[in-house]
């Protein structure tokens, strides 16, 4: 039976993911980012009414997305005018950003142009994965931005696109895998290096000789 020392020098030194990535959460104020945040780990139970987020709020989640663990550092940013500068921090060594409005609110779609151009003047990652989230997509009748305009600006944007609501847990995790896909894609590729500091993405546990020989295959077909 090996000792409590090397139990715990073991769970120090081996990753227990394949890939870390650093995912942040960006929108206008109230459209539900905290929300959909808090659902990873509630089970689907209604959670208490949120207030604004000042500084950024961290959350981790791991998939599994290809036979590979992706640990997902999801940072929920607060999306007041008056916190920008703070928001900001939080942009470099992102790999992925999800943009999210609120359908009942046409203020915050026409705020994600705003939102784009500010992570793409303060990010450190070029590449980074973007995915846009229609939030409160069960509000029917409240609807103020329709599917179609959402889909054509994901389009123009190159974006992927998804509605979900937080109230009723709709696409809550399809959204992650979403973006976690996406981001072992480009990794796969090639088209992204892990490099924690400037894309956000760290190594974990090593690769086994038959997983790096698919990776090296999947280089080779895309013509990488």
């Amino acid at each position: 039976m090996p000792s409590r020392t090397s139990s715990a020098r073991k769970s120090m030194t081996v990753a227990d993911y394949d890939y870390a990535v650093k995912c942040i959460v960006l929108g206008d104020s109230g459209v539900g980012k905290t929300s959909l945040v808090q659902r990873l780990n509630d089970n689907g139970k209604r959670t208490m009414k949120t207030t604004p987020t000042v500084e950024g709020i961290y959350h981790a989640k791991s998939l599994k997305i290809d036979q590979r663990t992706i640990q997902l550092s999801i940072w929920d940013t607060a999306g007041q005018e008056a916190f920008r500068s703070v928001t900001r921090i939080y942009y470099r060594g992102a790999s992925c950003a999800i943009i999210i409005y609120d359908v009942t609110r046409r203020s915050t779609f026409n705020s994600l142009q705003s939102w784009l151009d500010d992570l793409k003047a303060h990010s450190s990652n070029s590449k980074a994965v973007l995915v846009l989230v229609a939030n409160k997509c069960d509000l029917v009748d409240e609807r103020a931005v329709s599917h179609e305009e959402g889909q054509l600006f994901a389009r123009r944007h190159q974006m992927s696109y998804l509605e979900t609501s937080a109230e009723k847990s709709t696409s809550i995790n399809s959204m992650l895998e979403l973006v976690s896909q996406e981001v072992y894609n480009n990794i796969k590729i090639g088209s992204i290096v892990p490099n924690p500091e400037s894309n956000g993405i760290r190594v974990g546990r090593k690769p086994s000789a038959s997983e790096q020989e698919d990776e090296r295959r999947q280089k080779s077909s895309c013509g990488c």
